[in-house]
């Protein structure tokens, strides 16, 4: 399993993986809604001091993982921290997309693996928060 970012040559089957997603899960794909950061993944997550993953087994893309500054999202570090010191809200990582194969040997550890990258990606800007949405 490799994990590497996202590329252009990727989009036929990425749409075709998140249809399949979509359709499990009892909705449609949306690129003109809710789904409109898959319609220019590149630059709805690189042109936001974000990254977009994929996780690849043989030329198959078995899971992915997105994430970037989002607007609205700066959270001050005491909130985080829960400390009386003062400190200036930052920007926040949020991760957007996250999403593994089930039929996927070992699913937590590349769910794991795939969040250790974001979070490393997150340390060298100098992000402190990153939000996992529920």
């Amino acid at each position: 399993m490799q994990i590497r970012l996202y590329s252009r040559q990727d989009d036929k089957e990425f749409r075709k993986l998140m249809q399949s997603i979509c359709q499990s899960q009892g909705y449609e794909l949306d690129l003109d809604g809710k789904d409109n950061d898959l319609r220019n993944v590149e630059g709805s997550y690189f042109g936001n001091d974000g990254l977009f993953l994929v996780a690849e087994d043989n030329g198959v893309i078995q899971g992915f993982c997105g994430a970037r500054i989002e607007p609205g999202t700066k959270v001050s570090t005491d909130q985080v921290r829960r400390n009386t010191n003062s400190s200036p809200a930052r920007d926040t990582m949020c991760i957007k997309r996250l999403y593994v194969s089930p039929e996927t040997h070992d699913h937590q550890a590349l769910i794991d693996k795939l969040l250790n990258v974001v979070k490393n990606h997150a340390y060298q800007l100098d992000f402190e928060t990153i939000l996992l949405p529920t």
